[in-house]
């Protein structure tokens, strides 16, 4: 007679909810019906909504020319942070060297400083990551017999700085 409440799927038809209806500034209205709504409040698969999967995919079909049939999937995240401790946990370990924009923002820090890994700062100015900055940065770790493993640059809005890169900036950092 016991009924457990350590986990499972809470029961939709107790939720307060039959419709929702947004306006967005441009004065389009979305909508989500009483079936789409019991979607969006319960629990879903751990990789996301199948619906959203499918339409993120075809996304990067379309707009990357992968093919479904090659090795990649996509990676729904709660928010940046969350994305961010993604990427590090699967790119960075104890030791390995990452160059990062000086100033970084706190949030990697945080991330990364347990890991054990070597962060080298690579400064910034109004327009973000120094080229020349980057180039030495590179020098210095060559000098030294290292391999950088990861460059973590925020191109546009950096935070702290608030920097946002030109076009031509970018190209000088994606060409070293």
């Amino acid at each position: 007679g016991m009924i457990s409440l350590g986990g499972g799927l809470p029961n939709a038809s107790l939720f307060p909810f039959k419709s929702l209806e947004f306006e967005v500034d441009d004065g389009k209205r979305l909508s989500l019906t009483e079936s789409e709504l019991r979607d969006a409040l319960q629990y879903s698969n751990t990789p996301g909504m199948a619906p959203m999967l499918e339409f993120l995919e075809g996304l990067q079909e379309r707009e990357h020319e992968k093919k479904k049939s090659e090795d990649w999937s996509v990676c729904v995240t709660t928010g940046s942070q969350e994305a961010l401790s993604k990427a590090v946990d699967m790119l960075v370990g104890p030791e390995d060297t990452v160059l990062v924009d000086d100033p970084t923002y706190a949030g990697t820090l945080a991330l990364m400083r347990p890991i054990g890994c070597n962060l080298m700062g690579v400064r910034c100015d109004g327009e973000g990551m120094v080229p020349e900055d980057l180039e030495k940065a590179l020098e210095t770790c060559k000098s030294n017999g290292v391999r950088p493993r990861v460059l973590y640059t925020v191109p546009t809005g950096q935070n702290p700085s608030g920097s946002t890169a030109s076009d031509a900036r970018k190209e000088k950092i994606y060409k070293i």
